[in-house]
């Protein structure tokens, strides 16, 4: 029986007959409400269901990606100046445990996500008049730049594998009614990629380059890819992950993973394999991950490291 856990890198310490056991590369993020009820970033082995709180001093913590080495965690969290109540990223690096704040004059940042090169992490911000925009921070040097300009929302990017292009949600038409959109990062130029009536959010490009996932909510709602070689769209699961969070992809492209409330009534993060869903085969099945009670959303698969 597991009696106490410690996680540090990618070595779960178990105290199981005073044994250290170690576990295979399989880890996983996400954002729970828990034992102590308060929101917090949660660092889980799946092939042994043993999950560890990081050590943050925030009182709430949300949005948590790894680095592309695996070796930092962006978050948001909520901070507080004067009468000011405004959500900030972090950093934190997985093996000091240290945190800084990703830039000096935080507003309303949100929805982190790493360049695949680790140097950069593409942002939602609305300091710019409260219409939510993309930026880009170096994470090093911690200069900054606005990438897109405009009077609707901009939100959720995603990189392409390669670093060039980044798929964000964006409302051109008229408020809420979210598309897919593109936009190339050396010439600026942006190019719709999904847009339908059905209220497209939440993209994550796949790591081999082929999927871009999203989800909709209006009529035909569910969990979709985009098929960057056929250019067209597949559903792939007809649920909505619970809340405002995308799913995310394994390292290898195979599975995706998502925080659900709807399947059997019960609240947890599940996996699904993408093709026998593009095949619409018997084992399209999610797989539970999670046992434990709890609200669960942003699970995140930790990269393959060397």
């Amino acid at each position: 029986m597991v009696l106490g856990l410690l996680c540090i890198g990618i070595v779960l310490l178990a105290q199981t007959a005073g044994k250290k056991i170690q576990l295979a590369n399989n880890e996983i993020l996400f954002t729970a409400t828990l034992e102590d009820r308060h929101i917090g970033t949660y660092w889980m082995d799946i092939a042994h269901g043993l999950f560890y709180r990081l050590p943050n001093k925030n009182f709430i913590e949300t949005q948590p990606v790894w680095s592309p080495d695996g070796k930092q965690i962006a978050y948001v969290s909520a901070f507080s100046r004067g009468n000011i109540i405004g959500r900030s990223i972090y950093v934190q690096d997985t093996e000091s445990m240290t945190v800084r704040p990703l830039i000096d004059d935080p507003i309303a940042e949100f929805s982190p996500a790493w360049s695949p090169d680790g140097r950069f992490i593409a942002y939602g911000t609305s300091r710019f008049d409260g219409s939510p925009e993309l930026m880009v921070t170096d994470v090093q040097a911690r200069t900054s730049r606005r990438l897109t300009d405009n009077r609707h929302s901009d939100n959720h990017p995603t990189w392409s594998p390669d670093g060039r292009f980044i798929a964000y949600a964006a409302d051109p038409t008229f408020p809420g009614n979210t598309e897919i959109d593109v936009i190339d990062l050396q010439s600026g130029a942006v190019r719709p990629l999904v847009s339908t009536p059905n209220r497209e959010t939440n993209p994550a490009w796949s790591p081999d380059g082929r999927y871009i996932l999203y989800v909709a909510d209006l009529a035909n709602l569910g969990i979709y890819v985009w098929d960057m070689l056929q250019n067209q769209a597949h559903l792939i699961y007809p649920t909505l992950p619970l809340g405002p969070n995308p799913p995310g992809w394994s390292a290898d492209s195979r599975f995706i993973i998502f925080a659900d409330n709807s399947l059997s009534g019960r609240t947890g993060i599940f996996q699904l394999e993408i093709a026998p869903c593009l095949q619409r085969l018997p084992a399209c099945l999610p797989q539970r991950l999670t046992v434990t009670p709890g609200l669960f959303s942003v699970p995140q698969w930790r990269p393959n490291l060397p």
